[in-house]
């Protein structure tokens, strides 16, 4: 498992040297969610194995490099959106409360008791986001239900040939 990642990492020096691409850096855009689960003396973590295997094959994965993939292919078309509280915000009202998520998948809005599966909320939440939307509470409406002006085609551009 770790000689993928030095092949990488050679690979990387060599582009580097031969002047084609940027000096390699060590892979962040995942801290968080690698975290060591040891905990303290007082409180001692749980699980810490399991916790130190999955934090291998995250790092393995090399997300950061995906994400840097993509812009490389679709420039300008790949939005890196911070997650944080998507999980906890009301789609609908916008309002941000941890209790409004009462299990890993139910979403019950305490504010104005939207009801949705709590990952669909939290996708539409990052949708949003990367769409450059306001927070929902503040979110322009089309009449009648209408699609919002500027909503994106969910499609790929197409190649015209020349021949």
């Amino acid at each position: 498992m770790q000689q993928q990642p030095l092949r990488d990492f050679a690979q990387a020096m060599a582009d580097f040297f031969a002047g084609t691409h940027h000096k390699p850096t060590w892979r962040k855009n995942i801290k968080a969610m690698t975290a060591s689960a040891k905990g303290t003396v007082e409180e001692p973590g749980r699980n810490v194995r399991q916790k130190a295997g999955l934090n291998g094959g995250i790092l393995a994965a090399g997300w950061g490099l995906l994400a840097r993939r993509l812009e490389q292919k679709a420039p300008g078309r790949v939005v890196i959106v911070k997650a944080a509280y998507t999980s906890v915000t009301c789609q609908v009202c916008g309002r941000v409360d941890k209790d409004s998520r009462k299990s890993q998948a139910e979403f019950v809005c305490t504010g104005c008791g939207h009801t949705c599966h709590a990952d669909i909320n939290a996708a539409l939440n990052i949708r949003d986001r990367a769409l450059g939307r306001e927070p929902a509470a503040g979110r322009a409406v089309a009449a009648r239900g209408g699609a919002l002006v500027g909503e994106p085609v969910n499609r790929e551009p197409q190649l015209v040939s020349t021949s």
